[in-house]
């Protein structure tokens, strides 16, 4: 089998050759074959050519939105290192008064009125023995008033064994049946651990951020020393597969809403599963949200949530992975003949661009304008708490009727 021979490259002799424009008398001393062979090679070179020079084009584009796109993060990096921390405006200088200072507000003394979600216990303090007067020397009684003062306390939190002692009963006639009172209902049952405490653990690990570890530790202090932290782990999640009905409620409600908001964040997964990187997904309306934790950020997330949502309107920040989504969705729509979902992007990711860009005057313009629309909004949010405030007013009046 003859082996295929490597064409070898062209020198730029044989280029320039090739090139080089025939003559009038070497065209007419060429067949009507050769011909067809140099109009051939002319058409092959032209479209080459044209091929080279828009390829060429486009990479200078290319460069051309790079170049801007540096030169963006450059004014953008340094607005960061240079421009206060904060995006708040700044404010404007206030006029000199006359001397006249304002007065601080008048800080509550009342802990009652302060806190008034807080539980109030009375200690009375009374002498033992009666004291005598300074003046005369005489015994003195009480007067049956108070001088009061108030302080914030707390009262340790315990921990207990509960016995629970469940009735035997039978029969005083043929002493052949005995019957016991039943259990009482529970998270898991005939389990070690109560259902107060399951939620103690429940609140203490996902609201206060506590480890379970951590919080075996603080057990341990008080009085249940070597408890198991894996044990714990698993009622966490019996009481979460006894609240996932709830759970679905809620997402049911929220997916229902006309608009619906969503985000995700980073989220480092401990333990439990070889990929650590995971992510936070949220799905908020006025009234409800809900979560899902997922080893992904692929808009295939946000597909599925928004394949069950009736929402009309979803606002999210401009991460391209929501605008797919919104894409595969709308398109489901149209077959069904339902009103599509509406893209609307979050302001304050925007006004955020534009303030630690502020030195430059277009810049400034749209923060202005964005603060036209944040007054707007303040003043939307006073007429809805006012209106909502009537409508409980009158809710009132008709029960109290």
């Amino acid at each position: 089998m003859k082996k295929k021979k490597n064409k070898k490259p062209l020198t730029p002799e044989q280029i320039e050759m090739v090139l080089r424009p025939l003559t009038d008398e070497q065209m007419e001393s060429l067949s009507r074959e050769d011909l067809l062979v140099v109009l051939r090679g002319e058409q092959q070179l032209r479209k080459f050519f044209e091929e080279a020079a828009n390829n060429a084009a486009a990479i200078n584009k290319e460069l051309e939105n790079k170049v801007l796109e540096l030169e963006g993060k450059l004014v953008i990096v340094k607005c960061r290192l240079l421009s206060p921390k904060s995006e708040k405006s700044p404010r404007k200088p206030k006029e000199l008064n006359s001397g006249e200072k304002k007065k601080p507000l008048p800080r509550n003394r009342n802990l009652e009125e302060r806190y008034p979600d807080a539980d109030v216990i009375e200690k009375e303090i009374k002498l033992e023995q009666l004291p005598t007067c300074s003046c005369c020397q005489g015994q003195m009684n009480e007067m049956g008033v108070f001088e009061q003062s108030q302080s914030l306390t707390v009262i340790e939190k315990k921990y207990l064994i509960t016995n629970i002692l469940r009735m035997k009963y039978h029969c005083s006639q043929c002493h052949s049946h005995i019957e016991t009172a039943p259990q009482l209902p529970r998270v898991v049952p005939r389990g070690t651990y109560s259902d107060e405490f399951l939620i103690d653990v429940a609140v203490s690990k996902y609201c206060d951020l506590l480890p379970v570890e951590r919080y075996c530790e603080m057990a341990a202090r008080g009085g249940f020393v070597g408890l198991p932290p894996n044990s714990l782990h698993e009622g966490l999640w019996r009481l979460g597969e006894f609240l996932r009905v709830i759970y679905e409620l809620i997402r049911i409600e929220t997916l229902d809403s006309r608009i619906l908001y969503g985000d995700e964040t980073p989220h480092k997964m401990l333990e439990g599963d070889e990929k650590s990187n995971w992510y936070f997904w949220g799905f908020f309306s006025l009234t409800s949200c809900f979560f899902e934790c997922h080893d992904t950020r692929s808009g295939e997330v946000a597909l599925d949530v928004l394949s069950e949502s009736e929402c009309r309107y979803f606002v999210s920040d401009a991460y391209t992975g929501y605008g797919r989504a919104i894409n595969e969705v709308n398109k489901l729509r149209v077959i069904a003949e339902v009103d599509t979902i509406i893209e609307v992007l979050c302001n304050s990711h925007a006004r955020r661009y534009f303030d630690e860009c502020g030195e430059l005057e277009d810049a400034n313009t749209f923060i202005a304008e964005y603060q036209e629309i944040y007054k707007v909004e303040k003043e939307v949010k006073e007429i809805i708490k006012e209106a909502d405030a009537n409508k409980e007013s009158d809710v009132s009046l008709v029960l109290a009727t």
